[in-house]
């Protein structure tokens, strides 16, 4: 198990750089493409939507943006404070990187792989930050699953950064959440990611 390994050397990083980040994720589809790919999905998704510039195939999270729907569908019919907060809510979820953190913890434990990512904040607060910027603009399209679900409003999903200019001497990372037929997305700043620029 070459592979697993390896990824002990990469799991003692600090996560200091995209690089780091890519390689453990690349490693890691490796070793659950060949040994569980089934009950290790959420670590597959992550690890694709880090090394493609967009990915469709959603299934994997699709209760997830189905519940996301929900909360824009609420929104766009009364679109208050309340419901936007629903919606930013549950997309906080998803962007903070919550269910990864949970399945990497458990892929660790099964292989007896060092598990300083998980226990030690500051390199999982790195993690979070490179992959984040991994997957800047790099949209989920919700081509496929708009094809079976006719009335779901969401069409792409994505992280992006506002400018410097917009926030003055800072810069920070936003959701933005397409919905079909219009030309604006919705959007919201990704609350633990405005750091000076």
């Amino acid at each position: 198990m070459i592979n697993i390994a390896k990824l002990n050397e990469v799991l003692k990083c600090d996560f200091s750089s995209e690089k780091d980040v890519l390689h453990l994720l690349v490693l890691l589809r490796k070793v659950i493409e060949g040994h569980d790919k089934e009950k290790y999905r959420v670590i597959k998704f992550y690890a694709n939507w880090a090394v493609h510039d967009e990915i469709e195939d959603l299934k994997d999270f699709k209760p997830f943006f189905l519940e996301v729907d929900d909360e824009a569908k609420k929104y766009l019919k009364f679109p208050n404070s309340k419901t936007r907060h629903f919606l930013n809510e549950k997309i906080a979820s998803f962007t903070s990187l919550i269910k990864l953190k949970e399945q990497l913890h458990e892929f660790i434990i099964q292989n007896k792989l060092i598990c300083e990512i998980i226990e030690d904040e500051k390199k999982w607060l790195n993690f979070v930050k490179y992959f984040r910027e991994l997957i800047l603009n790099h949209p989920l399209v919700f081509k496929n699953i708009n094809k079976k679900l006719p009335d779901l409003k969401i069409s792409v999903f994505m992280i992006s950064e506002i400018s410097p200019i917009m926030m003055g001497d800072f810069k920070a990372l936003y959701w933005q959440l397409w919905i079909k037929n219009s030309t604006v997305p919705m959007s919201c700043p990704i609350e633990d990611t405005v750091f000076p620029y």
